[in-house]
């Protein structure tokens, strides 16, 4: 008979899975029964719901976004597009919690709880509520999906040489070039190679000189994912008609400026981010708990230190600087 206590909910084997099951339903749960669609959630539904795969493909196409079109499009084979949209992406937001809760444990900076805690955070974040309008929505939910996968193939692939690893190595990049159908993901994307490049440097420990001359070298093809995205984006699917003029200036036809625009795309990205941080505490008060009970453990007041909730194998300080 096994007598072995459990001296925490989180002992038990996948139950931060199932914790955070039920978070996503209690802060997104009214995705699943809310009822009203903006202007372009409604003219996309309307197109899905009578096939007008004609239209829906000009749209993705003059919006320089091609990959949108098959993203929605595939969505035509479902009588009721409008839940079909809800459920995919409450289904997108658990499995994107899932695999951030398993990437930060593969990160190896972060205890289990940590990984826990960071994850119901980026859960709960309320920069953006997904409360009805999922039919646009549905798409930079799913993108960031498909860039998770990314960043857990890229991690993977360091396990192996070889022809495992090119193959990981290559699925981790198509993933990443499809998730850049949502353009702020470009930009982050650099959060992730740096973070990338800190666990393999401590994971090798190596000096900081042989290691940039060595790894960094090999991995180029990361560095520069992102610009050659933008650059075959705008030399192959310029934006036409109404959308012209969407996320890139006029008249910019060669290299350089196509360089210059995706630093100036990046600085808008980086500068609406810190706009919805403004209103971070206006909605959800599950995420105002889970702050407090973040920044309660981290503290250590009320005599509660932060060694007997946080790994003392792992500082919590990483905690704060790459996971928060």
């Amino acid at each position: 008979m096994n007598n072995k206590r459990h001296s925490n909910v989180l002992d038990r084997p996948g139950s931060e899975y199932i914790i955070i099951f039920f978070l996503s339903l209690a802060t997104h749960g009214l995705l699943l029964i809310s009822d009203y669609t903006i202007w372009d959630g409604w003219v996309l539904e309307h197109q899905l719901e009578y096939n007008q795969w004609n239209q829906i493909k000009e749209q993705g196409f003059s919006s320089g976004l091609p990959m949108s079109a098959y993203f929605f499009g595939a969505f035509t084979i479902f009588q009721d597009v409008n839940f079909a949209f809800k459920v995919s992406t409450f289904i997108c937001l658990v499995i994107s919690s899932f695999l951030t809760v398993n990437i930060l444990k593969q990160y190896r900076f972060f205890s289990r709880l940590e990984s826990f805690l960071i994850t119901c955070f980026s859960l709960t974040f309320p920069a953006v509520m997904v409360l009805g309008n999922s039919v646009p929505v549905f798409l930079y939910l799913f993108c960031y999906l498909l860039f998770l996968i990314g960043v857990r193939c890229a991690f993977y692939a360091e396990n192996f040489v070889g022809r495992n690893h090119v193959i990981i190595r290559l699925i981790a990049l198509v993933t990443f070039f499809l998730s850049f159908n949502t353009g702020s993901l470009l930009v982050f994307f650099y959060g992730f190679f740096f973070a990338f490049m800190i666990k393999e440097k401590f994971l090798r420990n190596e000096e900081w000189s042989k290691f940039l001359r060595k790894w960094l070298f090999f991995r180029i093809d990361y560095i520069i994912l992102p610009i050659i995205y933008w650059i075959c984006r705008r030399l192959f699917t310029a934006p036409f008609g109404l959308y012209e003029d969407y996320q890139y200036p006029k008249n910019l036809l060669s290299i350089g400026p196509l360089f210059q625009s995706f630093i100036s795309f990046s600085s808008s990205i980086i500068q609406n981010l810190l706009h919805s941080l403004n209103n971070i505490f206006e909605f959800h008060p599950i995420f105002i708990g889970v702050f407090v009970f973040i920044s309660y453990n981290i503290s250590g007041i009320i005599g509660l230190t932060p060694k007997r909730i946080f790994s003392q194998k792992n500082s919590s300080v990483y905690m704060l600087v790459f996971g928060l």
